[in-house]
């Protein structure tokens, strides 16, 4: 289904919308999708009103495939963006995603999961971009303990600040995806490379603390 004034480019390459059978996808008003745009759609896609899509943006509701197993079939999961969101180019959203009212997706970044309204993420996966803790003369005037703090914060969406003893056992957020958000974050705001083994050491939040100061 398809809202009023839907504006679809298809050069200089063509956007594919594909909807199986039992599927459903559902394009509000005013949407604009740049070229080269692709939709998978195995089970629901939903893209609300006065939306950009940008160029070679890729939603795909399914899998395509079970990890160790290739003759399995994927459960697909739907996907739903909202109201006046923004997208830039190159952007794949992954099924399961869900992109509140508002939101800006940056060129390049993988979604999935969930984007709140208003947000605006970036990276692979996408992860909130961090405005107030990273420049100028704040940042010196803050403890490495506040900066770790306010940076959890805005990854797992918390109402409050969390304590450096706060692990995954506290944070209902902080899975195996939201510990690699984590440490993306991290990685950017303190400009230090944790890597992949030593990452998976880290048990709480006070544990970064003498990796991103070392």
């Amino acid at each position: 289904m398809f809202g009023d004034d839907v504006s679809i480019a298809s050069k200089p390459v063509r956007t594919h919308f594909v909807v199986h059978r039992a599927a459903s996808l559902t394009i509000g008003s005013r949407v604009r999708f740049e070229h080269g745009c692709g939709i998978a759609c195995h089970s629901r896609v939903e893209v609300g009103d006065d939306t950009h899509v940008g160029a070679f943006t890729l939603m795909l509701d399914s899998d395509y495939h079970v990890a160790g197993d290739p003759t399995k079939q994927p459960e697909p999961s739907p996907i739903r963006v909202g109201r006046g969101v923004r997208i830039g180019s190159h952007v794949t959203i992954l099924r399961g995603s869900v992109i509140e009212d508002g939101a800006i997706i940056e060129s390049g970044s993988v979604v999935s999961g969930a984007v709140e309204e208003g947000m605006r993420v970036s990276g692979v996966p996408a992860r909130p971009l961090l405005a107030s803790t990273a420049k100028g003369s704040a940042q010196g005037a803050m403890t490495v303990e506040s900066r770790i703090a306010g940076v959890a914060m805005a990854c797992f969406r918390l109402n409050a600040l969390p304590t450096m003893e706060d692990g995954p056992g506290q944070i209902a957020r902080w899975d195996s995806l939201g510990g690699l958000l984590l440490v993306l974050a991290l990685e950017e705001e303190f400009g230090v490379l944790v890597g992949p083994d030593q990452a998976h050491t880290l048990r709480r939040l006070g544990d970064f603390v003498p990796v991103l100061t070392r």
